[in-house]
């Protein structure tokens, strides 16, 4: 199984709950371990939420991209676009 696979479905549950405190901290750990998944959804979670920070948002996606995970790149050209409505 994909490492942190587990957190990375707490996570979502999580932010699904509007809790993104909790959903932050399962996708922090999740990606430590190396989940592209994870990465992704912590990119999301720095443009949707009260933790809005493009520059951190980018960075995740980055992260994301070197990881393999397949939507990772199209969210960096939408930022690069200046094509992401924030919040």
């Amino acid at each position: 199984m994909n490492a942190g696979y587990e957190k990375n479905e707490q996570g979502i549950l999580w932010f699904k709950a509007g809790n993104y405190e909790k959903a932050k901290e399962c996708w922090e750990e999740s990606a430590e371990l190396g989940n592209a998944s994870s990465m992704f959804c912590m990119g999301v979670l720095y443009l949707s939420t009260k933790y809005l920070d493009v520059d951190l948002s980018k960075l995740w996606f980055e992260k994301a991209d070197c990881a393999g995970h397949k939507n990772a790149k199209y969210q960096l050209e939408c930022l690069a676009n200046n094509d992401i409505k924030t919040n």
